[in-house]
């Protein structure tokens, strides 16, 4: 990955790390690669199903006038740094009048860690955001703060998984998100 990230240089800053000259970003960081200069293809994967036992089919329930689940994707559309945002479901699983790309990855419907695998691999990302489909409150400012630390942690090893799970986080459960590598959803 290394190599290829090498090999890769970001498009938008084509590998300085900077922003393109402007009058109002000057000497920023790159709003694609984040500053290192290597291009990293952000992906966000939504995680839907319609088999809850407490209130089946809740991702399609209505809020104002739209189902829950379009209010998380137009909410992760608005996240700086993803450049691809993709529902993940078992197969089965329909989503009628959700405009979003739905993926249905041939796992067990049991297998979540699989069907993100599998659709991490499938959507070419090198970097995930995790995000649940019951979140209608989803804040997209702090989904991108959260990508831009992961993304320009200054430790030259980097970080291979961020989150705000609200258990240790402080923030309250609805806004989290996490944030993780292609390599290391692998390797779990």
């Amino acid at each position: 990955t290394e190599a290829w990230m090498m090999s890769h240089p970001c498009p938008i800053c084509q590998g300085t790390g900077l922003a393109p000259p402007s009058a109002c970003s000057a000497d920023a960081p790159c709003r694609a690669c984040h500053g290192p200069g290597q291009y990293r293809r952000v992906v966000a994967l939504i995680q839907a199903r319609l088999g809850s036992r407490r209130f089946p089919a809740k991702v399609l329930a209505l809020i104002a006038d739209l189902p829950m689940l379009q209010h998380v994707v137009n909410r992760t559309r608005q996240i700086q740094g993803v450049e691809e945002v993709i529902v993940i479901a078992p197969e089965g699983d329909e989503f009628p009048g959700i405009t979003a790309t739905i993926w249905h990855p041939p796992v067990p419907p049991d297998d979540v860690l699989g069907r993100y695998a599998w659709a991490a691999k499938q959507a070419n990302a090198d970097i995930i955001m995790r995000l649940t489909s019951d979140c209608p409150a989803l804040d997209p400012a702090l989904c991108a703060e959260i990508l831009d630390f992961f993304l320009t942690y200054p430790d030259p090893i980097g970080l291979e998984y961020l989150s705000n799970d609200w258990r240790t986080s402080g923030y309250p459960s609805g806004l989290d998100c996490e944030v993780f590598t292609r390599e290391i959803l692998e390797e779990a």
